[in-house]
């Protein structure tokens, strides 16, 4: 993976990008009514790793309050999947909150994403709860895994800035 790609906060005008993602890898979608929302809420924060040339690989829409945040949505588009870049963001946005004082980080994962979960669990997460019939997947309801992590600043914070 190239040291090229970046990671930057994302406006509305990313908003195009992200619904064709999430349009690409969701059986149901956000809206982009919601999309727009969350990327202008005071609470939540939208992280983007993007191509040389401002092309949207991967999002990620997170909502902070205290000490606390969750992942509401985190998205890589199909072609990208399985490179490391997810894990990448992952890794800043982990980092980036922890800076920010944040020491706990939620997220909820289908139980038959099992590539995701494994992903989760090496960066630190752990399944607290079960979200029965959370996720609706084709004709049939998935339960939900919700995982947590305790959030600890890195020394080395050079990701991608």
């Amino acid at each position: 993976m190239s040291t090229q790609y970046q990671i930057l906060p994302l406006s509305e005008n990313y908003l195009p990008q992200m619904m064709d993602i999430e349009r690409e890898v969701f059986d149901h979608p956000w809206s982009a009514s919601l999309m727009k929302d969350s990327i202008l809420s005071a609470h939540t924060e939208t992280w983007g790793l993007l191509d040389p040339n401002d092309r949207l690989i991967a999002f990620v829409v997170v909502s902070a309050i205290f000490d606390e945040a969750e992942i509401l949505n985190f998205s890589v588009a199909k072609i990208y999947q399985h490179q490391g870049f997810g894990q990448k963001l992952l890794a800043y946005l982990m980092n980036h909150l922890a800076y920010k004082k944040i020491e706990k980080l939620f997220l909820e994962v289908g139980v038959s994403n099992i590539p995701a979960i494994s992903i989760y669990k090496k960066y630190g997460f752990e399944q607290i709860s079960v979200r029965k019939n959370y996720y609706q997947v084709g004709d049939k309801q998935e339960d939900a895994l919700v995982l947590q992590a305790t959030l600890q600043p890195k020394e080395s914070s050079h990701y991608f800035r």
